[in-house]
C-alpha cells in the first residue's frame, strides 16, 4: 500500500508534456446526440477561444444536458476525459488531471465535483486550476418553481416561455431530467459545494438578471420576478448558492482580473457568448482571459513544486 501511494503522488508531481490544457464543461440545455470531446462550442462559449489563446490545446465537453442529470455517471466520465490532456486519456492508470485549467459552468460544476467526489479522476493541486461559474451549489430557485409552468399550473410569460424553449427547461409537461437535479431540495448538493470549497480557486458569480442587454436579458429578468428568486441572482441561481461554493467571500473582487469575480453578468453572460460589456463588472471574456494568464504565469514560476 505505501508503494501504491508513492507512485499516485509522483503521478500527481509530475509535469505534463504539451503545455497548458483548457477544459470547457457545459451546463443544462444542451440537446444534441454527440457525447463527446470537441475542440470548441461557439454556441455555448462564445469567442472563448480568442479570449485563453495562452492554452496550448482546448477541449469542450458536448453531450446531452436536458435528458441526463448532473448525477448520470457517463457525464462524470465525459468531463473527466474533457479535462485530461490528451496525452493523459485511455490509459489504466489514475486519472489525474494536471498543467490544466478546468472552466466549468452552471450544472457542469455539478458534474466535475460529481466525477472527483466518485473518484472518476482526481485534480493535481499543484498544476491544476478549476475555475467555476454560475455554480448552483445550493440547487436553483429557478429550477424549484419552474414546474409550476411546465405543467401548466402557473401561464407562461412570452419572455419566459421563449427562454424555456431556447434552453430546454422543460420536457413535455415535466421538468427535464437536469433542472429536476438542480432543485434546492435534490439530496447531494451540500457536498458538491464541500467539495469546491476544497478544490476551487477562481469563481464567477453574476449578481444581475440584466447583465449585458441582449435577448438572454428579458427572459432572465422575468424569471428573476415572476419566480422571485431570492435577490440578488442572475436570473436563474441566486447569489447565495454560488458563493455557497466559495471558500472566503472576502475574497470576491468587482473587476476581471479578480479570481474571485463577483461580476454584474446574468446566467448567460458568464459563458462569454454574449462578449465583454463596457463595465469592468460585465466583462467575463475578459475574466477567462485573466484566469489563464495567471496560471500560466504560475506554471512558469515554478507552481509544480
Amino acid at each position: 500500500h505505501t508503494s501504491v501511494r508513492w507512485l499516485w503522488w509522483l503521478l500527481m508531481a509530475l509535469p505534463a508534456v504539451g503545455g497548458l490544457h483548457c477544459a470547457f464543461i457545459h451546463g443544462a440545455g444542451e440537446t444534441t446526440s454527440d457525447f463527446t470531446v470537441l475542440d470548441d462550442l461557439p454556441g455555448y462559449w462564445g469567442s472563448v477561444k480568442a479570449y485563453t489563446g495562452l492554452c496550448n490545446s482546448t477541449a469542450f465537453m458536448h453531450a446531452d444536458t436536458v435528458h441526463r442529470g448532473w448525477t448520470d455517471e457517463a457525464l462524470h466520465d465525459l468531463a473527466c476525459e474533457t479535462a485530461l490532456p490528451i496525452h493523459g486519456r485511455h490509459w489504466g492508470g489514475p486519472r489525474v488531471i494536471r498543467d490544466t485549467v478546468i472552466f466549468t459552468h452552471s450544472m457542469g460544476n455539478l458534474i466535475l465535483a460529481a466525477a472527483l467526489h466518485r473518484g472518476r479522476c482526481a485534480l493535481s493541486p499543484a498544476t491544476t486550476l478549476w475555475a467555476t461559474l454560475s455554480a448552483p451549489w445550493l440547487g436553483s430557485e429557478a429550477a424549484d418553481r419552474l414546474q409550476l409552468f411546465c405543467n401548466g399550473t402557473l401561464p407562461w410569460s412570452p419572455e419566459v416561455k421563449a427562454l424555456a424553449d431556447l434552453l430546454n427547461y422543460c420536457v413535455g409537461s415535466n421538468l427535464s431530467a437536469a433542472n429536476f437535479g438542480l432543485q434546492t431540495t435534490y439530496p447531494g448538493l451540500a457536498t458538491m459545494a464541500h467539495i469546491a470549497k476544497v478544490h476551487a480557486r477562481a469563481q464567477l458569480c453574476g449578481d444581475s438578471p440584466e447583465g449585458i442587454p441582449t435577448g438572454y436579458s428579458i427572459g432572465l429578468v422575468a424569471i428573476s420576478l415572476l419566480l422571485q428568486l431570492p435577490q440578488p441572482d442572475d436570473g436563474m441561481v441566486s447569489l447565495s448558492s454560488c458563493a455557497a461554493g466559495v471558500p472566503n467571500v472576502t475574497q470576491w473582487g468587482g473587476t476581471p482580473d479578480h479570481l474571485f469575480y463577483r461580476a454584474s453578468l446574468n446566467h448567460a453572460d458568464a459563458t462569454c457568448r454574449n462578449g465583454d460589456g463596457h463595465l469592468e463588472e460585465r466583462r467575463p471574456c475578459s475574466w477567462y482571459q485573466s484566469v489563464v494568464q495567471h496560471h500560466h504565469k504560475a506554471l512558469a514560476g515554478g507552481a509544480r513544486g
